[in-house]
């Protein structure tokens, strides 16, 4: 009985710290962004993809060069704006400028988190992070 005991306790230490540690990474903005910063990136928003639990926002902006970079921007989720009052499909389209106040990548890749946006000539934030 007790090594029964015994294993049905380690089992559910085990179970809980694999359930826990995915929370944690997932939630920890500031081991992929400067969350401390707020970088505008201004382009021509071309795609939005809703995927749970986050949203992509796929923008062109110009570079150095006069070419076209694509950065992803990742924001909270359609569900969670909406909440918020901010209907994306209403007030967001493709193939319109916007300028976004992200948190750039720790990576220096052409990807950041967005934390607010311009609309109208206000900025709307969407998360403080």
């Amino acid at each position: 009985m007790r090594k029964i005991l015994g294993a049905l306790v380690a089992a559910a230490a085990i179970t809980s710290t694999v359930a826990v540690i995915p929370a944690f990474a997932h939630h920890n903005a500031n081991a992929q962004w400067f969350t401390d910063r707020d970088v505008p990136v201004t382009g021509v928003l071309k795609e939005l993809r809703d995927i749970s639990p986050h949203a992509h926002w796929l923008v062109e902006v110009k570079n150095a060069q006069g070419g076209l970079d694509v950065w992803d921007l990742e924001a909270i989720s359609a569900n969670a704006l909406r909440r918020q009052g901010i209907m994306v499909k209403q007030l967001i389209k493709p193939g319109q400028s916007y300028t976004f106040y992200t948190a750039p990548s720790r990576d220096g890749s052409k990807t950041a988190f967005i934390k607010g946006i311009l609309l109208n000539g206000k900025r709307v934030d969407f998360v403080r992070l």
